[in-house]
């Protein structure tokens, strides 16, 4: 049965706006218009309350009315500030955890916890956690939609609007399905039974505060809405209720919509024609848009003109990117931004270091949960300083430690972290603990981490605390909402994944404002529905296209039919609301809409609802809907497309001169100088990540540590005789060092699992392959021997110096009757042909002559190509199917001429020489600085100088 309220016609005295028509001009006239309509009524001005749609309007209406009218001034007011100045109704708490009040945090409890005292609920939520979660999400939406609705009544429409509800609630609500099996379109009316039944309940405290707005006897009443098609449940249609209650008790109301008059009524004309931009894609509609702003400030600040430009919302993502653009000009001074629109609170970095703690304390929480804590500049590190958080991040990532949880690691900080985290990480395993408890825990690890003093002192920290209650108790305890709260919180079993749970929705549902600037601002952020009517002095819409302005608002819980029987905000109502917002912003002059060709990758189209304003206001349809706009970007010193390759020089004796060079940094200038002057010279790198799963690189750094181990623990005279004991000895360095490394703990055993599996095949190769090298008189001299050596640049200023360095992985040698022989080698896990490739080609092979370089400066005094035993050097490819070596030919001989090679292009860099980008071949598909020199982005020169290597 459809709910029908008494929507009583109430006289309209439209204001009606022009387009491009000033914004003084039109406040004024409305003045006027409402000081008519007092004087005809004789009422008395200063006892006469304008109810404005928001308080930005307050100021523009008391201005207007001052220089259109004259004397006094009425009582101009919005409902909020209304209800605050009005004496307010004492409505004690009702003692029950399970009243609704208007919270999402607290309903959210509250709901929960009624639903699940429902013997089906209680079996649905142990059955299909996640879609009783889902559904107690829809009937908090439900139920305060309906209180929403309900509340903007007057009194006697209130009745008649719960009476109609209970109807409605004993005809749906009087059979419990199982909700467990009971087919989707039954259980969600069901459900929305319930949770109307429990906002009925709730409604009477919650209108009591309200109450006061309708027994207030103004001389007069004048309320001025955005347009006539008002949402329910929004403070305008408010308004409307307190105006057909003053009209039963016979004081005299004015209602004044602000429309936007058809093509032939009254006044309808386009004196200023907003302008359309249609950028190519996101990017050039954000920097388009910037340009826009910036040049608008500037032309006001040239005509002295005070009143800030706008920046609508519409488009959340774009807007973010457009304020990243201008955020330069705001640090440096040179803009001033207020922001209205907010961002969710999840998004701040105050939230960030809460969130990080919980991930930090997980027992399936990685390395990298751990240290994205620990650097994020929130934790006070238990007076330990960043170094001890750097020395601990280094060594984590050269042992390839991916879970540290289980590790027997002695640092000091580790140790401080545990006694901060693991109180969090109990939680875990309990199964009593309440949410209020679980708060208290999650508090205490903020203190104790340091956190707490810095979210104090920070603007959107202060808002994490009190959005996570995370308060003294006993404070909160102060008023309804708090003991309302502390109710609900008692009584919610929540364990660490609740915790978590319940925070992330907590931090993703509310949104931060920041606090207004000190001064009047050059720039005002702002959603469209706030920007309406405001004195702006031009007005920036991005988001103008198809997919972003004007589609209908998607449909809730409810179905649109099922909202229309409940008097429940429907979709198209919400966007007939929208449209005459938009109608009126487009009436301001100065106003510019952007929209862009391509969204997500498929094509969009301008919005229809600009041909719909110009049909409106002209009667009849352009070409290109409206005219278009100028890029103000050829303008202003915007950022431009890079014109030319770069190049890196240096200055004679400039310090980030090259002082030591490793043999990936030398393949490094080989391949690309500029990537080397990028990544070694200026020392710019990827962070080595420790991800969840195990990738080839952690494969490696625990298979380099069990081979140092196993030669470590049996040297070639005391090898055990048995082959079955040495692959015994290996297998058991094999399990300690995954296990050192995290590799068996929880959340890493099942990537290792195949590795694992292939252990004994692996041991069983690699101990045949060592024995047989030791039955030919080899045996190793040096594990994971770091060598330096440091070689003059004769050539260079002032004679300068590098020195060389590197890792070997292992060094063997060969004793005969001739003298001893050397061998460099190099272990490899991945495919066999990349090391054939490296070796067909040995004056291309950079790592294994660089090592043969370093190793015959070490053992041998000199790299001579016709000593009497050369240096062998190869890849050993430690498989489980067999081991391979690949040998580089003639490795001396390529030392040498990389010794020269070296010298000559150390010497080139130390003189100025420039580097050019090569951009060429494979080397490039997988750069770490490829955003640097911005290879995308080249044009094709005719004139490319020569390489400066």
């Amino acid at each position: 049965m459809e709910i029908a309220l008494n929507k009583e016609s109430l006289p309209e005295h439209p204001w009606v706006w022009r387009a491009g028509a000033d914004h003084a001009s039109q406040w004024q006239t409305w003045a006027r218009d409402v000081r008519a309509w007092m004087s005809a009524q004789g009422v008395t001005v200063q006892d006469t309350v304008v109810l404005l749609p928001q308080i930005a309007h307050l100021n523009a209406a008391r201005q207007a009315w001052a220089q259109a009218v004259g004397g006094w001034l009425p009582r101009f007011e919005t409902v909020g500030t209304l209800i605050d100045r009005l004496p307010q109704v004492d409505t004690p708490a009702s003692g029950e955890a399970s009243v609704l009040t208007l919270d999402v945090s607290i309903d959210t409890l509250v709901v929960a916890q009624r639903l699940a005292s429902e013997a089906s609920g209680r079996a649905w939520r142990q059955q299909d956690a996640e879609t009783f979660r889902y559904a107690v999400d829809r009937l908090v939406e439900v139920a305060h939609a309906w209180l929403k609705s309900c509340l903007v009544l007057s009194p006697g429409e209130q009745q008649l609007f719960v009476a109609q509800a209970r109807d409605w609630v004993q005809l749906h609500g009087a059979v419990v399905p199982d909700l467990t099996d009971a087919a989707p379109g039954l259980r969600e009316q069901w459900l929305t039974a319930r949770a109307l039944a429990w906002a009925i309940d709730a409604a009477p405290a919650l209108a009591a505060r309200r109450s006061g707005l309708f027994e207030h006897r103004p001389a007069a009443w004048v309320a001025l809405t955005v347009g006539r098609d008002l949402v329910p449940g929004s403070e305008s249609a408010l308004m409307l209720a307190l105006l057909r209650h003053a009209v039963g008790q016979g004081v005299p109301v004015c209602w004044t919509p602000a429309v936007v008059p058809a093509f032939g009524e009254g006044e309808a004309r386009i004196e200023t024609c907003p302008t359309l931009y249609q950028a190519r894609d996101a990017e050039d509609e954000a920097q388009v848009a910037a340009a826009m702003v910036v040049a608008a400030v500037q032309a006001a600040r040239g005509q002295g003109d005070r009143r800030p430009v706008a920046l609508v919302a519409q488009d959340r993502v774009l807007t973010r990117r457009v304020r990243a653009l201008l955020a330069p000009l705001e640090s440096q001074g040179r803009l001033l931004l207020a922001d209205e629109s907010g961002w969710k609170l999840s998004t701040t970095r105050a939230a960030a270091a809460v969130t990080r703690l919980l991930a930090a304390a997980q027992p399936q929480a990685s390395s990298d949960d751990v240290l994205d804590w620990l650097i994020s500049g929130w934790v006070d590190g238990g007076g330990l300083g960043d170094e001890a958080v750097h020395a601990l991040e280094k060594r984590w990532r050269q042992m390839g430690l991916l879970s540290p949880w289980g590790s027997q690691e002695p640092s000091a900080l580790w140790g401080w972290a545990q006694g901060v985290l693991q109180p969090v990480q109990a939680l875990h395993a309990q199964r009593s603990t309440t949410l209020r408890q679980a708060l208290d825990v999650l508090a205490a690890a903020l203190r104790a981490s340091g956190i707490w003093s810095r979210l104090e002192a920070d603007e959107a920290g202060r808002s994490v605390l009190q959005a996570l209650r995370l308060q003294d108790p006993e404070a909160e305890e102060g008023d309804g909402l708090g003991r309302s709260w502390v109710m609900a919180a008692q009584g919610t079993r929540a364990g660490l994944r609740d915790l978590v749970q319940w925070v992330q929705q907590t931090l993703e549902g509310a949104t931060f404002m920041p606090g207004a600037p000190p001064q009047p601002p050059d720039v005002v952020i702002t959603p469209m529905s706030r920007a309406v009517l405001r004195p702006f002095g031009a007005v920036i819409l991005p988001g103008a296209d198809d997919g972003q302005l004007g589609p209908v608002p998607t449909a809730g819980w409810l179905a649109p039919a099922l909202a229309r029987q409940l008097s429940l905000p429907e979709p198209a109502q919400q966007q007939r609301s929208q449209w005459e917002a938009f109608a009126l912003l487009a009436c301001s002059p100065g106003m510019v809409a952007l929209a862009r060709q391509v969204r997500d990758g498929e094509p969009v189209a301008p919005s229809p609802w600009l041909t719909r304003w110009w049909w409106v206001q002209s009667g009849h349809l352009l070409d290109h809907s409206w005219p278009a706009a100028v890029d103000p970007r050829c303008h202003q010193d915007m950022p431009l497309a890079l014109q030319a390759r770069p190049q890196a020089a240096l200055d004679v004796g400039d310090a980030l001169a090259p002082q030591r060079l490793s043999a990936s940094a030398y393949e490094q200038l080989r391949a690309c100088p500029y990537r080397y002057f990028a990544c070694s010279v200026l020392g710019l790198r990827a962070l080595d990540e420790l991800e969840e799963g195990l990738e080839s690189s952690d494969h490696g750094t625990w298979l380099h540590e069990v081979l140092k181990r196993y030669h470590q623990e049996r040297p070639a005279d005391l090898a055990p005789a048995a082959l079955a004991d040495d692959v015994a000895l290996w297998l058991r360095q094999a399990e300690a060092v995954a296990q050192e490394m995290g590799l068996l703990s929880e959340p890493q055993r099942a990537y290792f699992g195949p590795y694992r599996v292939t252990l004994p095949q692996l041991a069983q190769a690699y101990v045949e392959w060592v024995r047989a090298q030791e039955a030919q008189g080899w045996s190793w001299e040096a594990l994971e021997r770091r060598l330096e050596w440091r070689i003059a640049l004769p050539e260079a200023p002032s004679h300068a110096q590098v020195t060389l360095y590197g890792d070997l992985d292992r060094v063997d040698r060969h004793a005969t009757a001739q003298g001893v022989q050397w061998r460099v080698m190099d272990y490899k896990t991945g495919a066999a042909q990349p090391l054939k490739d490296k070796v067909r080609q040995p004056l291309e092979d950079t790592q294994l002559a660089f090592y043969a370089l370093l190793a015959a400066h070490e053992w041998q005094d000199a790299p001579q190509a016709d000593h009497s035993h050369p240096m062998e050097a190869l890849y050993l490819r430690v498989h489980h199917s067999g081991m391979e070596a690949f040998e580089h030919p003639d490795a001396l001989r390529s030392a040498q001429a990389l010794q020269e090679g070296v010298v000559s292009d150390l010497s080139r860099i130390w003189r100025g020489h420039p580097m050019q980008a090569l951009g060429e071949g494979a080397v490039c598909e997988h750069c770490d600085v490829r955003g640097l020199c911005r290879k995308d982005h080249w044009p094709a020169l005719t004139d490319t100088p020569e390489s400066g290597t």
